[in-house]
């Protein structure tokens, strides 16, 4: 199966109309999508697709039909939920549920450098041929949801292990992934300086090959912490939650393969090469 469905992003345009508008930070994208990889290397045949997007508030669609082949996704800012669903299918027949958002922070209230946390709580469970990754980023300048689609489109967003590599520009705050069934808490921290603008980029995706389910569609909740006394501004107006600073470590059996490509289950990352 392949674990990020690298789709080149021409193809996407033309199934999605040149009239497609990805907002740069803030924004929330949702892009399920259906589709079969040929196994005679003829590349990927996208089946149902859908991507919206808005910059100010939850987003939500679906591609596909349960619960045959079937992938839904809500993104809200500091809020991912995704569906995939596949019964019975053939081999090489995928549903994937992608989620974006990203925001810009500041932090007021002194000078200089300091640190703050973060945290995601995620929720979600898995049956059959199926996966998920998160990953949260940080940067200097905005994100686009186009340039971010087209960074996990690309197989120079893979490490040779597999692993999810930063976006040009940015690093990496918080990066997992799994193939079992996971409710737990990853906290981390992030550097800043007070009176600059910084920003995040959360991104989610769940799949399904063939057969199975992966239900994180009330998951990945993300929270946020200034230093006592400081205030903390967003782009959007979005007050986040607090972050959750007390790790509740996932078991090796919940969380198989933390922040290690998903070998167990033979997954693959290429570039999706148009039909």
């Amino acid at each position: 199966m392949v674990l990020h469905r690298q789709l080149l992003s021409v193809v996407a345009a033309a199934l999605l109309g040149a009239a497609t508008v990805i907002h740069a930070s803030p924004f929330t994208l949702a892009r399920p999508q259906t589709d079969f990889e040929d196994p005679t290397g003829q590349g990927v045949q996208i089946i149902s697709t859908s991507r919206v997007t808005s910059s100010t508030s939850t987003v939500l669609t679906e591609a596909g039909t349960p619960p045959s082949l079937y992938a839904k996704v809500r993104t809200g800012f500091g809020d991912h939920g995704s569906f995939a669903q596949a019964t019975d299918q053939p081999a090489g027949f995928n549903a994937i549920g992608t989620s974006i958002w990203s925001d810009g922070f500041t932090v007021q209230g002194s000078s200089g450098n300091a640190e703050l946390a973060v945290s995601v709580q995620l929720s979600g469970t898995l049956s059959g041929n199926a996966g998920w990754f998160h990953s949260v980023f940080v940067s200097a300048n905005p994100f686009s949801g186009n340039s971010l689609l087209d960074w996990l489109d690309n197989d120079d967003a893979y490490a040779p292990g597999g692993n999810l590599l930063a976006p040009p520009g940015s690093q990496a705050v918080l990066s997992f992934d799994g193939e079992e069934t996971v409710d737990a808490v990853f906290p981390g921290t992030l550097a800043f300086t007070f009176g600059e603008t910084f920003y995040i980029a959360s991104v989610f995706e769940a799949f399904v090959e063939s057969d199975g389910v992966a239900d994180f569609f009330n998951s990945a909740t993300f929270g946020i912490t200034p230093p006592p006394g400081a205030t903390l501004v967003t782009l959007s107006g979005v007050q986040y939650p607090d972050a959750i600073t007390i790790t509740q470590v996932p078991e090796p059996a919940t969380l198989a393969l933390l922040g290690i490509a998903l070998a167990g289950l033979g997954f693959s990352r290429r570039k999706r090469a148009a039909d």
